[in-house]
């Protein structure tokens, strides 16, 4: 599929998101693209998949209709990651219209999934909210990613990408202290966002004690949460949360990235993640 189709949904997705009130409003937005919107009952699940959200998108001759299937005991409000879901399906409806393509192999599936990811985030968080400073200090990092969580009704994961998309060289990630079942503890990788390529900090990886994230999780003890340090060209911070001693807000930045940029498909990677990542 030409990349033209997604630049051009992105672009009405931005233009969307540039004049609609903050936490935009979904179901409108769909239903402005003719698509029917209905809510029911979620059927059975898979087992460990009882809490994911499912949503469907039905295209023929008598038009679109997006189902989102919702728990019994759902909130009367939608979840942030039903609102992702519905924005995700309206990417998908948004694609149809403009190139009616279907893709003809799994990898084109996979494709068009995380281009319909990143449609959404583009939908639910605008350039003027993700274009804030605050990338070039880890607090500052951390609080603009939280405050993007909060007025746009998103997940962190989605606020993180939207927010890392500005820089080269910079990453911000989630990870969570465990151990392995021989008993090694390590650190894993929840989701990361920016330039995980060049620091090797992809979704699901284990660092161990050879990273220096895992170094500054063992070494931040007292009444500071934030540890730093220096390693080359490299500047590595880590932030405690004071609600889950496990649970650790990542971040790093290349002194001059001006020789280590990404691919440009680099940014894709992460929203390619984001249906395994839509937690709260």
């Amino acid at each position: 599929m030409n990349t033209q189709f997604l630049s051009a949904v992105t672009a009405l997705a931005d233009s969307i998101a540039s004049r609609a009130p903050l936490p935009l409003d979904i179901v409108p937005e769909i239903r402005a693209l003719g698509a029917e919107v209905v809510f029911a009952t979620s059927p059975e699940r898979a087992p460990g998949f009882e809490s994911c959200p499912l949503a469907v998108t039905l295209g023929d001759t008598g038009g679109y209709c997006v189902k989102l299937y919702r728990d019994p005991n759902a909130p009367p409000f939608l979840t942030r990651r039903e609102r992702f879901t519905l924005a995700h399906e309206w990417a998908h409806v948004a694609l149809d219209q403009f190139s009616g393509w279907r893709p003809d192999s799994r990898r084109e599936h996979f494709r068009r999934e995380a281009w319909c990811n990143s449609i959404a985030a583009h939908l639910l968080v605008p350039e003027r909210v993700r274009l804030t400073p605050g990338l070039e200090h880890p607090v500052g990092a951390l609080r603009v990613t939280a405050r993007i969580r909060e007025e746009c009704a998103v997940s962190w994961p989605v606020a993180g990408l939207r927010l890392a998309e500005a820089s080269s060289r910079i990453v911000i990630a989630e990870l969570k202290a465990g151990s392995r079942r021989s008993g090694q503890e390590i650190l894993r990788v929840v989701w990361s966002a920016g330039a995980v390529e060049l620091f090797d900090v992809a979704r699901g990886r284990y660092l161990d004690s050879e990273h220096t994230w895992f170094q500054l999780c063992r070494s931040s003890t007292g009444p500071s949460l934030l540890s730093r340090a220096d390693s080359g060209d490299v500047r590595w911070a880590l932030i405690r949360s004071r609600a889950d001693t496990k649970r650790y807000f990542a971040w790093a930045s290349l002194s001059d990235g001006s020789s280590l940029r990404p691919q440009p498909d680099a940014p894709m990677a992460g929203f390619a993640q984001l249906s395994f990542l839509l937690q709260n």
